[in-house]
């Protein structure tokens, strides 16, 4: 149960909020609690299938429906949802358009230690320092690398 609490601490808070925002009601039917009891009485070799050095995840789930969704869905490899949805670039231009280069250039240094590497993490930090005011003393020990 445990991956369930991370899961609900992360994706299934946007599956919640994003959509109750505008007054719409969404589910995650693969987390409905019935489903969830079920998978955990199936054995891990069914969900995870290792075969000629390639991993099928959640294959019994592929399995089930292999008849009723086209193979180059079903059988397709795994993507973020962002990808999966075709959103992965929506924020990052939306953002691209709201900093110009020369705010970048200019705000980009937060302090010695801190050094922003893109627009997109000059915008959250100016979310954050709005909410925050942070002062030097408080992000002096802080340190930013890229991953």
């Amino acid at each position: 149960m445990d991956l369930l609490k991370v899961e609900h601490k992360t994706g299934l808070q946007r599956v919640d909020r994003i959509p109750y925002k505008f007054s719409i009601e969404a589910r995650a039917p693969l987390f409905d609690i019935r489903l969830v009891e079920l998978s955990f009485k199936i054995p891990p070799e069914l969900k995870i299938l290792k075969k000629d050095g390639k991993v099928a995840k959640k294959w019994i789930l592929r399995k089930a429906f292999e008849d009723e969704i086209p193979e180059e869905f079903i059988w397709r490899k795994k993507e973020k949802f962002s990808f999966g949805a075709g959103t992965q670039f929506l924020l990052r231009d939306y953002i691209e358009k709201q900093i110009s280069d020369d705010e970048f250039y200019a705000e980009k240094e937060i302090s010695k230690n801190i050094i922003l590497q893109s627009k997109e993490e000059l915008y959250y930090w100016r979310i954050f320092q709005s909410r925050f005011n942070p002062t030097e003393e408080t992000i002096v020990n802080l340190r930013i690398t890229s991953v």
